[in-house]
């Protein structure tokens, strides 16, 4: 399969290659992003230049010593032997005086939790050897909260890195790229269940079905994915009291901070949830969203940041026992199939909106440009009648101008006129706040004519062929 996408992230990687002199790079993101991948890619053209490849192991520090001399080993082409991991680290400094050298140190935590000095030691050789050195080091890790604190700014590290890239998953966009061959309504079904991770994508058989692939890969006994969710956790979570407690409250929906305190404290007072909701958030496992009309943390939604995990705390976990006394199609059709299709589907369908709109903007579509993305909550109270209304817009951009509302439909008919004129009804009982609407349409629009943009499912998708 073709490499796909990173162009923002090739690009500043290649940079930094082509310096003279010691340049670093740190690289993090959660497991399976693709981060060696993009490694690989970015070192394919790198010649002439001696590089070395190490992968840090969950092992001992001789453990790891012996992979780094293995490494070094293998590129200089050289029986080589040292006592420490930093005799072996100062001759890759001291060989980059006289050779471009690339030096790439993948799963960087795992050395340093067998070898807590590396930090410092890097450190000393990057202070002492800069600036004789042509030597591009690469370090990347998965454990996004240990790969954090090398930047931290009391941290021996920090400042000894020129780019800092935090790889994130593909978006809808680049993930259908890994999809090709298939309709755009089955891109949304993949992409809602499996997101933008490039290990799962290249799990799917192109011959089976969006169905077949979740059958086989999660729902299945012994599936491929079965202990995924497992590693992605272990390191990130293990020593984190409740975490999975979280997962498993808020499952494919959003919470407040409030319903989530409450559900931790077992109704006692206190504030039970802080610690955990910052955890996971700095991690990179939950996603916090304040509407864009109130920036009070008190307002802030908490949701599952990584689709696959949604939807394995939303339908795997809480159906385990029933899948071993069930074949998973059974279960899949009678129990959820239609929960999936009609409720889970649709709510993916508005973040796969949102992902296209930032797109647009970022290639200068919208004019004028919009300064951000989220929802908008509202309350109004009705000047004559006193009632008092409240509602919140899932999809709302906001430009110089106001705020622009795209109400997104994920059905199996065009939208109409009715569907328009109840959303501006809507908007005009909590204050008409919007100055202009656009909407998002599976099957597009077949009413008389509107003033409104439509996107269908095709434009979403347009730009794959460009």
């Amino acid at each position: 399969m073709p490499f796909v996408g990173r162009e923002e992230e090739i690009k500043i990687i290649k940079h930094e290659l082509s310096m003279p002199k010691y340049r670093g790079v740190l690289l993090y993101g959660r497991r399976r992003v693709g981060k060696s991948e993009l490694i690989a890619h970015c070192l394919k053209d790198e010649s002439p230049a001696r590089v070395i490849s190490f992968v840090g192991t969950r092992s001992d520090y001789f453990t790891n010593l012996s992979l780094l001399i293995n490494s070094l080993s293998f590129a200089y082409k050289l029986p080589l032997s040292f006592d420490s991991v930093e005799d072996a680290l100062s001759f890759v400094f001291e060989s980059s005086k006289k050779e471009r050298t690339i030096l790439v140190m993948d799963e960087f935590s795992y050395l340093r939790d067998s070898y807590p000095s590396i930090d410092s030691v890097l450190q000393k050789l990057i202070d002492s050897n800069q600036k004789e050195s042509d030597l591009k080091l690469i370090v990347s890790g998965s454990l996004i909260t240990i790969m954090m604190h090398l930047i931290d700014k009391d941290a021996p590290l920090y400042g000894r890195f020129h780019a800092i890239i935090h790889l994130l998953p593909l978006d809808y966009l680049d993930a259908a790229k890994m999809l090709p061959n298939r309709s755009n309504e089955e891109r949304v079904f993949l992409y809602s269940i499996f997101g933008g991770v490039p290990f799962y994508l290249s799990l799917i058989d192109e011959k089976e079905s969006g169905e077949e692939a979740l059958l086989r890969l999660v729902f299945s006994r012994n599936s491929v994915l079965e202990g995924e969710v497992d590693l992605l956790l272990q390191g990130e979570i293990s020593k984190m009291e409740n975490a999975v407690r979280v997962f498993s409250f808020l499952k494919s929906g959003s919470k407040s901070y409030k319903d989530i305190n409450a559900f931790l404290s077992n109704g006692k007072s206190g504030n039970s949830a802080t610690y955990i909701l910052d955890k996971l958030t700095s991690a990179g496992l939950l996603e916090k969203e304040v509407a864009i009309n109130q920036k009070e943390k008190r307002n802030a939604l908490y949701r599952i940041a990584d689709p696959f995990l949604r939807f394995y705390y939303a339908y795997v976990v809480p159906n385990r026992s029933t899948f071993l006394i069930a074949s998973p199609k059974m279960v899949y059709e009678e129990c959820f199939k239609e929960e999936i299709l009609s409720k889970y589907i649709p709510h993916s369908f508005e973040n796969i909106c949102k992902e296209f709109l930032i797109r647009e903007n970022r290639l200068g579509k919208f004019k004028p440009l919009f300064l951000e993305f989220g929802s908008l909550a509202l309350t109004y109270k009705d000047k004559d009648s006193g009632e008092i209304y409240s509602g919140e817009f899932d999809v709302v951009g906001r430009n110089k101008l106001g705020y622009v509302d795209f109400e997104c439909k994920y059905l199996s008919s065009p939208i109409d006129d009715n569907v328009i004129d109840d959303e501006r009804a809507c908007a005009k009982k909590l204050g008409d706040p919007f100055v202009d609407f656009a909407f998002f349409s599976k099957e597009g629009y077949s009413g008389k004519g509107t003033q409104y943009k439509v996107y269908s499912l095709s434009d979403i998708y347009a730009g794959l062929d460009r």
